[in-house]
């Protein structure tokens, strides 16, 4: 009878210890406070622009580091803003535009719409594919 209480106590701690402890897994994710007009995160959000989310020790990153500087170069209508996911403002912005892998491409337009978003390492081909879907709008 002993072991049923302490398996039974265990089984308790391991599923509301979390929770009371705000472990990612079981809490609820705050809702996201909309930001204050004129926030510089804000205004600088319009496109055409592409948010290049990435991290100095990630070796996908580093593959696509070429890539992205040649486009950058070769498609001045388009703004690039690079997000380090291991600083306080790239984390903000991951979390706020649900990035949890990286390397992350989010491609938006001119409304500041985010019409597309591609992860892990992506060709050149396909980066100007998207690149002209909100540099070009049919």
């Amino acid at each position: 009878m002993r072991s049923r209480s302490l398996v039974f106590l265990l089984i308790c701690t391991l599923l509301i210890f979390p929770v009371l402890s705000g472990c990612k897994w079981f809490a609820q994710k705050p809702a996201e406070t909309p930001e204050a007009p004129g926030d510089s995160t804000e205004e600088s959000l319009k496109g055409p622009l592409v948010l290049d989310f990435y991290a100095d020790w990630c070796g996908a990153c580093e593959k696509m580091e070429p890539v992205v500087e040649k486009l950058k170069e070769e498609h001045k209508d388009v703004a690039f803003k690079e997000y380090d996911i291991d600083t306080p403002e790239g984390k903000k912005m991951a979390d706020k535009f649900g990035v949890s892998v990286i390397p992350t491409l989010i491609f938006i337009d001119e409304s500041g719409n985010a019409v597309s978003k591609r992860v892990g390492v992506v060709s050149e081909a396909e980066f100007i594919e998207e690149l002209e879907k909100i540099a070009c709008p049919i």
